[in-house]
């Protein structure tokens, strides 16, 4: 298929698309000046058409042709104009257009004509003569008789009569062509600007065809060019109207100021003026001003010395993980600004600071997404404080679509990498983690102390102590440390059996950052684990009161760890309270299994609390069962779970699970329907009975849940038309099941 252009004239008109050898016919007619600009269709840029080089070749060539052009030829005669065009190169017949003449050469006896006219219409003679008589009258009915057909061989034929106005005479046959001569003469001047082509004349001449199939892409590629164009226009008028409504308001406060200024120095110069008669109304403000900040200095005072009361956890707050869109136009400059400030914010090593720090390098990419450090502070950001989110496995996918647009600076970027290996490291892919970090070192890339730490973490619970080893000897004698290499320093001495030398690196630690919550909470575990009550109590109330830095994790862990010293007081009922507080913000496996070995005792919110970490301990360990293929087992572990709780129904779901998979559909069947009648409003208890009931053939019985879940508001989400697909399936309906 050859090349094909379009043009855009001087009055912004696009023409075409035209073939090369179209457009140097187009040049040769003088159509186009060859200065204009020109687009490779459908969707190429616009240029210059000498930047082509097919047509700049072409209108070369005809440029060295010898084709002369003469538009206008004036005759010698002062009342006659010729128009001649002289194209022997290329083809074109010559011709002569729209010749006048001044010269009364007429040979016809318009008085003759008339008199033979009105001998051969008599009627028509007698009803002009009634019009010149009375030239105001209207025109009367007029009744022309007309031959008998009986007596006649001709049919009857339709006869127009026309009135006396209707007839040209010789006199405005002379002025219509002095009128046409004047039009042209007028024309013919205006025609030194350049004609425009019409559509007619761009096109061949010759009827061409053309195949629908063939040219329905490049009309849809055309339409969504427009359509780009259509949406890039809209949003530029959109800004425009943001800039002036800024401009107004700027322009509505610096008057409103400007007023504001203009009453303080009336008001000065009243107060001037005054100031020899009256002298009161000056006193009398100045003490009031004085009694304002008498009542604030005591105000302030009675707050330092009242004594100190108990500081609430306000909540948490969770990070939200949102994926970076690029704006319309690059902003490099406030990319770069945003960058730092993010930088700032992160270096105070403080959760609520990371957080906003991770929201300013969004920014940053948001203005530039394209070669911008940014994305590698951001993926290093939101790895670390991904405990600290709602849903981790929803910030997980956005944080994995970030690294995996950042592949290629991979070896060479220090913070993807670090927040790479920490990513693997959190979702339990230890050996891709370790793996990472390796392929940078052998790319030759500066080690950071923090990317060391998170490195010996990986070589930690993957198992490799040998490599781990070397790691720790490197890193503990780094000069300045973060707080993320202590933390990754003790859990190396704490599995290498030294208690000692763990303790001694949290304090360490906590001489270069005292208010690091992170710190304070490896320090509290040490000091319960020594008994030391009266000092841990000191440093959970050293949390508390910085707020647990309004971390998700922290504020969870806080709450347990309260929970445990009180209940070294043994006040069980504060201790299940917290426990319950800690596991409603984040759900803990290592606070579940703890509550799991306890005794069901207490009262009854405690023994709630206690039996449902046992069934959630038993219910784990029939998963990690059924993964490793051992049925039995798990088995046996859902049985347990259940005769913990009969009524849990996340236990419930799982032995129908395990039952269905050893074909067991009655007892399933069974003990779905006595758990759906204690909770009547469990869609998920009735979508795992329908599918009992598919496995065991039971058609009629799966069809009645589906109408009751139709006439809930169930059958609008996800799940409803997926079950509908799997009971057709099930009944052999294929083509049902798929719509």
């Amino acid at each position: 298929m050859s090349v094909k252009y379009r043009i855009r004239l001087q009055n912004d008109r696009v023409i075409g698309p035209f073939t090369s050898e179209e457009i140097g016919e187009l040049y040769l007619k003088n159509h186009i000046t060859g200065k204009e600009v020109c687009q490779q269709f459908p969707i190429g840029d616009w240029r210059i058409i000498s930047s082509f080089p097919g047509l700049s070749k072409i209108i070369e060539n005809f440029k060295s042709q010898n084709s002369t052009v003469t538009n206008v030829e004036v005759s010698s005669e002062p009342n006659t104009i010729k128009v001649k065009r002289d194209s022997t190169n290329s083809g074109i017949k010559n011709f002569n257009e729209f010749k006048f003449e001044k010269k009364d050469n007429n040979d016809v006896d318009y008085d003759e004509l008339e008199k033979k006219y009105k001998v051969a219409t008599p009627e028509i003679a007698e009803v002009e003569k009634a019009e010149v008589e009375d030239p105001n009258a209207m025109e009367k009915t007029r009744v022309v008789k007309r031959p008998n057909l009986a007596n006649s061989n001709e049919p009857d034929k339709t006869i127009i009569i026309q009135s006396k106005a209707m007839i040209p005479t010789k006199d405005s046959i002379e002025k219509l062509a002095k009128s046409e001569l004047k039009k042209k003469e007028d024309s013919e001047k205006e025609n030194a600007v350049e004609v425009l082509p019409s559509h007619e004349e761009l096109v061949n001449e010759k009827t061409e065809f053309f195949n629908l199939g063939s040219i329905l892409p490049t009309i849809n590629a055309q339409l969504s060019v427009s359509e780009v164009e259509l949406e890039h226009q809209a949003k530029i008028e959109e800004n425009n109207d943001r800039i002036r409504l800024k401009h107004l308001r700027e322009k509505q406060e610096k008057e409103e100021k400007e007023e504001e200024e203009y009453e303080v120095e009336d008001d000065e110069i009243l107060e001037e003026n005054n100031d020899f008669n009256q002298k009161k109304p000056k006193k009398k403000r100045k003490k009031g001003m004085s009694l304002v900040v008498a009542i604030t200095f005591m105000a302030i005072i009675y707050v330092l010395l009242s004594p100190d009361e108990k500081v609430k956890i306000t909540g948490p707050l969770y990070l939200d993980v949102q994926f970076p869109i690029s704006e319309e136009y690059e902003d490099a400059k406030g990319a770069s600004l945003a960058l730092v400030q993010g930088r700032n914010l992160y270096a105070k090593n403080n959760y609520i600071q990371r957080a906003l720090a991770s929201k300013s390098f969004v920014i940053s990419l948001q203005k530039q997404f394209s070669n911008n450090e940014a994305l590698g502070e951001l993926i290093l950001t939101y790895t670390e404080l991904l405990d600290d989110t709602k849903d981790s496995k929803i910030s997980g996918n956005t944080i994995y679509k970030l690294i995996q647009l950042s592949e290629n600076k991979m070896l060479s970027d220090l913070n993807i990498v670090t927040g790479t290996a920490l990513f693997y490291g959190k979702i339990g892919k230890y050996q891709t983690g370790i793996n990472t970090v390796k392929n940078y070192f052998r790319a030759k890339g500066p080690a950071s102390s923090k990317l060391l730490g998170y490195y010996l973490d990986l070589l930690l619970n993957a198992g490799d102590l040998i490599e781990a080893r070397k790691t720790f000897t490197k890193l503990k004698i780094s000069p300045k440390k973060p707080i993320e290499a202590y933390i990754s320093l003790s859990h190396f001495s704490e599995v290498d059996d030294q208690a000692g030398e763990a303790r001694s690196i949290i304090e360490e630690g906590l001489k270069y950052y005292p208010e690091s919550t992170q710190l304070l909470l490896k320090q509290a575990d040490y000091l319960f684990k020594d008994q030391s009550q009266k000092k841990y109590e000191e440093v959970l109330l050293k949390i508390k009161h910085n707020n647990a830095e309004s971390s998700p994790a922290f504020t969870a862990k806080l709450y347990k760890d309260l929970g445990l010293l009180s209940a070294l007081k043994n006040k069980n009922k504060d201790a299940t309270s917290y426990f319950k507080k800690s596991l409603d913000i984040k759900e803990s496996d290592e606070l579940r299994t703890m509550l799991s070995s306890l005794e069901v005792s207490g009262d009854a919110f405690s023994k709630s609390l206690i039996l449902e970490s046992k069934v959630l301990d038993l219910i784990k360990k029939s998963r990690a069962e059924l993964k490793n293929k051992n049925l039995e087992a798990a088995f046996s572990y859902s049985i347990e779970a259940v005769d913990a709780d009969p009524e849990y129904v996340p236990a419930i779901m799982l032995q129908t699970e395990l039952q269905l998979r050893r074909g067991l559909f009655d007892s399933a069947i069974n003990s779905l329907q006595k758990a759906i009648n204690t909770n009547p409003t469990n869609n998920v208890l009735k979508k795992i009975l329908i599918s009992a009931y598919l496995k065991a053939y039971k058609f009629d019985d799966a069809q009645k849940i589906l109408i009751e879940l139709s006439q809930t508001k169930y059958a609008f989400g996800n799940d409803y038309p997926t079950l509908m697909g799997d009971f057709y399936y099930s009944k052999g309906n294929i083509q049902l099941g798929i719509r």
